[in-house]
Protein backbone atom coordinates (compact mmCIF):
# COMPACT_ATOMS: atom_id res chain seq x y z
CA UNK A 1 0.00 0.00 0.00
CA UNK A 2 1.44 3.00 -0.54
CA UNK A 3 2.38 5.77 1.92
CA UNK A 4 0.35 8.32 0.84
CA UNK A 5 -2.42 5.95 1.18
CA UNK A 6 -2.25 6.17 5.23
CA UNK A 7 -1.62 9.66 5.06
CA UNK A 8 -4.62 10.65 3.52
CA UNK A 9 -6.67 8.19 5.68
CA UNK A 10 -4.88 9.64 9.13
CA UNK A 11 -6.00 13.24 7.76
CA UNK A 12 -9.48 11.87 7.04
CA UNK A 13 -9.69 10.55 10.69
CA UNK A 14 -8.39 13.61 12.21
CA UNK A 15 -11.78 15.98 9.80
CA UNK A 16 -13.90 13.21 11.27
CA UNK A 17 -12.77 13.62 14.68
CA UNK A 18 -12.99 17.40 14.47
CA UNK A 19 -16.14 17.91 13.07
CA UNK A 20 -17.66 15.57 15.96
CA UNK A 21 -16.10 17.86 18.25
CA UNK A 22 -17.67 20.97 16.47
CA UNK A 23 -21.05 19.56 16.00
CA UNK A 24 -21.17 18.46 20.30
CA UNK A 25 -19.77 21.94 20.90
CA UNK A 26 -22.69 23.26 18.37
CA UNK A 27 -25.35 20.86 20.32
CA UNK A 28 -24.26 22.12 23.91
CA UNK A 29 -24.12 25.86 22.63
CA UNK A 30 -27.26 25.60 21.23
CA UNK A 31 -28.97 24.03 24.34
CA UNK A 32 -26.96 26.99 26.35
CA UNK A 33 -28.95 29.41 24.16
CA UNK A 34 -32.36 27.66 24.91
CA UNK A 35 -31.46 28.27 28.82
CA UNK A 36 -31.00 31.20 28.25
CA UNK A 37 -34.35 31.70 26.61
CA UNK A 38 -36.34 29.74 28.80
CA UNK A 39 -34.72 31.63 31.74
CA UNK A 40 -35.67 35.09 30.59
CA UNK A 41 -39.38 33.65 30.29
CA UNK A 42 -39.62 32.28 33.85
CA UNK A 43 -39.95 34.32 37.22
CA UNK A 44 -40.24 31.80 40.08
CA UNK A 45 -36.60 30.80 41.80
CA UNK A 46 -37.88 27.23 41.64
CA UNK A 47 -39.15 27.21 37.99
CA UNK A 48 -34.97 28.63 36.82
CA UNK A 49 -33.92 25.28 38.97
CA UNK A 50 -35.79 22.71 36.95
CA UNK A 51 -35.23 24.37 33.82
CA UNK A 52 -31.05 24.26 34.35
CA UNK A 53 -31.77 20.77 36.22
CA UNK A 54 -32.93 18.81 33.39
CA UNK A 55 -30.58 20.98 30.42
CA UNK A 56 -27.41 19.76 32.94
CA UNK A 57 -28.89 16.70 33.01
CA UNK A 58 -29.38 16.18 29.19
CA UNK A 59 -26.44 17.99 28.06
CA UNK A 60 -23.91 16.72 30.75
CA UNK A 61 -25.71 13.33 30.74
CA UNK A 62 -25.37 13.65 34.54
CA UNK A 63 -27.02 10.50 36.43
CA UNK A 64 -26.76 12.62 39.45
CA UNK A 65 -27.09 16.12 40.19
CA UNK A 66 -26.69 18.48 43.68
CA UNK A 67 -27.62 22.63 43.31
CA UNK A 68 -26.76 24.32 46.52
CA UNK A 69 -27.74 27.74 46.69
CA UNK A 70 -25.72 30.06 49.36
CA UNK A 71 -27.66 32.01 51.90
CA UNK A 72 -25.30 34.89 53.12
CA UNK A 73 -27.62 36.23 55.93
CA UNK A 74 -27.93 32.95 57.09
CA UNK A 75 -24.63 31.25 55.93
CA UNK A 76 -26.19 28.36 55.74
CA UNK A 77 -26.74 26.35 52.07
CA UNK A 78 -29.72 25.08 50.54
CA UNK A 79 -29.97 22.17 48.11
CA UNK A 80 -33.23 22.55 45.99
CA UNK A 81 -32.24 20.27 43.15
CA UNK A 82 -31.15 16.34 44.20
CA UNK A 83 -30.98 13.88 41.88
CA UNK A 84 -29.85 10.43 42.11
CA UNK A 85 -29.37 7.61 39.34
CA UNK A 86 -32.02 9.93 37.28
CA UNK A 87 -34.43 10.02 39.89
CA UNK A 88 -35.66 13.40 41.75
CA UNK A 89 -34.65 13.37 45.40
CA UNK A 90 -37.40 14.86 47.59
CA UNK A 91 -34.48 16.87 50.01
CA UNK A 92 -31.11 16.68 50.62
CA UNK A 93 -29.53 16.89 53.77
CA UNK A 94 -25.17 16.91 54.05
Amino acid sequence: MPSWYSTIQKELSERIKAEQLTDRRNRDLATLNQIGQRLSRLVSQEEIFKLVSSMLQETMEAKNLLISVFDEPTNSFSFPICVLDWKECNSFHP
